[in-house]
C-alpha cells in the first residue's frame, strides 16, 4: 500500500469507521477508485480529489499532498531501478520531488 493509501483508508476505517460505499458517496467519488486511492493502484487524476478529501476526513490537505508526493518520487525511483527509463520520466513529471530525486539517482551511476 502507498503511504497516501495507507493514510485514507486508515482515516476512513479507524477514524470515521465507515464502509468503503459509504465514503465513496460523500467524496462524489466511486467505491472502486476510492479501493483504487487506498491500496495505491491509482494516484488522484484529479487536483480537486485530495482537497475532498482532507476536508472530508478533517486532515490537512498538505499532508496528504506530501505523502502523495512522496510515493509518486518512490514509484519513479522503482520504476527507474528496474530500468524503464521513459516511464520513469513520464511519472516524475508530476512531481518536482521526484524529477530530483531521478535525476539524483542517475547522476549517482543508477542508469547503469
Amino acid at each position: 500500500m502507498s503511504k497516501f493509501g495507507t493514510r485514507i483508508y486508515d482515516l476512513r476505517v479507524n477514524g470515521k469507521r465507515e464502509t468503503l460505499r459509504a465514503a465513496a458517496t460523500a467524496l462524489g467519488i466511486s467505491a472502486m477508485y476510492l479501493s483504487e486511492l487506498e491500496t495505491g493502484a491509482k494516484k488522484p487524476a484529479r487536483s480537486e480529489v485530495i482537497p475532498k478529501i482532507a476536508k472530508y476526513y478533517n486532515e490537512d490537505v498538505n499532508e496528504l499532498n506530501s505523502l502523495l508526493q512522496e510515493d509518486i518520487k518512490n514509484a519513479v525511483l522503482e520504476t527507474a531501478r528496474e530500468g524503464a527509463f521513459a516511464q520513469a520520466f513520464s511519472a516524475a513529471r508530476k512531481s518536482p520531488a521526484a524529477i530530483s530525486a531521478l535525476e539524483s539517482f542517475l547522476r549517482n551511476g543508477g542508469g547503469k
